[in-house]
């Protein structure tokens, strides 16, 4: 057992008040998150001076620590959920087949093509000939 397992353990009921205080039960059956959300829509928590992900750590006070570098994924598709019955162990590979099986793949591009380059850069010009053109019919302040 790590420091975190043991401050987990030792942290005990304080922390397990602290965190069904802020979980919601809805009609889907999820309990969801109502203290702060990272920007994903994960629910965060905050003890021992760090920031730990609220469903990960609903699972380990359900089910003990999660092997190695495994990952806590949502049966139910809600990243706010915490119910620990919606929750499962996988890995990065088996987030991936359930995220495509679902559905839930990411469309943003990290590349453009050619043409889209091209317009990107005609539109710059435009706008900076634009905004030129208005700074020269701008009356000279203060000079």
């Amino acid at each position: 057992m790590n420091i975190r397992d043991r401050k987990i353990k030792s942290a005990g009921a304080l922390l397990r008040a602290r965190f069904d205080a802020k979980v919601k039960i809805v009609a889907s059956g999820c309990h969801e998150w109502q203290g702060c959300l990272q920007s994903r829509g994960y629910g965060q928590i905050r003890f021992d001076g760090a920031s730990h992900y609220a469903h990960r750590l609903a699972w380990e006070m359900a089910n003990g620590k999660t092997a190695g570098k495994m990952y806590v994924l949502h049966r139910c598709d809600n990243p706010k959920c915490v119910n620990s019955e919606h929750l499962f162990i996988g890995s990065q590979a088996d987030n991936l087949a359930d995220m495509r099986a679902k559905g839930r793949r990411n469309h943003r591009r990290k590349y453009f093509t050619l043409e889209e380059k091209r317009n990107a850069k005609i539109a710059a010009q435009r706008e900076w000939k634009r905004r030129r053109k208005i700074a020269a019919q701008a009356p000279n302040i203060g000079g």
